[in-house]
């Protein structure tokens, strides 16, 4: 009798590009949305380690995509995680899903900074959209094998052995993907990701993050914004932050300044 062999663990990864007519109506006013969050503390948060603002990361609701500049960008982005989502999972069309963005902020980050594996254990799909994002200076997002968790037991680490992996499915430790700016990715939210740090180039970057589960979720929408809020004594507490960052990491500096090196 012949083996027959399935895989158990596909892991897809979706792609979409906005549409170039829109990103070049919208993005203005993305930028104008996020100066005026900048501006409240109360609704953001920074990783003092990898500097990086989350900005509307403490808001209710689903966050930056619930401002009204976002409103287009927010239903697109629906439209995309339901393809994926009957794509992906369900071909035969046996279901109807039904994706809702239930938490998002944007990372402003002055275009030299990194950010380290994490999955958003919270969610059933993440997403990251490039608002602000040049591929000749950036590493788009890469993506950890779940196979081999290694990145889990060596951390960072494990960044410079990941560019020198083959590029097997089975055997390489990360994957980055082939993004622009415009670009969406979507995946599920239990895999491990994050990108290595690019040379200092005056080149900043700006992405919009997020969380999605289906619209009849049981998880409470305020309970998940406070999951992820800042604390007292951990890395994204505004206090502790306040004496690390140092006055060179201005977020509305750096949404307001143009690119040196472009």
């Amino acid at each position: 009798m012949s083996v027959k062999f399935a895989d158990l663990f596909p892991i897809p990864l979706g792609k979409a590009s906005y549409p170039a007519e829109w990103f070049l109506e919208d993005r203005d006013g993305w930028i104008e949305a996020l100066k005026e969050l900048a501006r409240q503390p109360e609704s953001n948060t920074y990783n003092c380690k990898t500097k990086i603002a989350h900005l509307g990361d403490t808001a209710a609701g689903a966050g930056v995509t619930d401002m009204p500049a976002f409103a287009r960008l927010k239903d697109w982005i629906h439209e995309q995680c339901r393809e994926y989502l009957e794509t992906a999972f369900d071909p035969e069309k046996t279901i109807t899903p039904s994706p809702l963005i239930v938490h998002s902020w944007a990372n402003v980050q002055d275009g030299a900074s990194t950010h380290l594996p994490h999955m958003h254990s919270n969610a059933e799909l993440a997403f990251n959209f490039n608002l602000k994002f040049d591929p000749e200076v950036h590493h788009s997002t890469c993506y950890w094998n779940p196979r081999m968790q290694v990145g889990f037991m060596y951390g960072a680490g494990v960044w410079h052995r990941g560019w020198e992996s083959p590029s097997s499915r089975w055997t390489a430790q990360m994957v980055e993907a082939e993004t622009a700016e415009g670009d969406l990715l979507i995946w599920p939210g239990m895999l491990q990701h994050g990108y290595p740090a690019a040379e200092p180039s005056g080149v900043s970057r700006i992405t919009i993050s997020g969380n999605v589960m289906q619209s009849n979720y049981s998880l409470n929408r305020g309970g998940m914004s406070i999951a992820v809020a800042p604390r007292e004594n951990t890395n994204y507490s505004r206090i502790q932050v306040a004496g690390e960052l140092g006055p060179e990491f201005d977020v509305l500096k750096i949404l307001e300044s143009g690119d040196t090196n472009k």
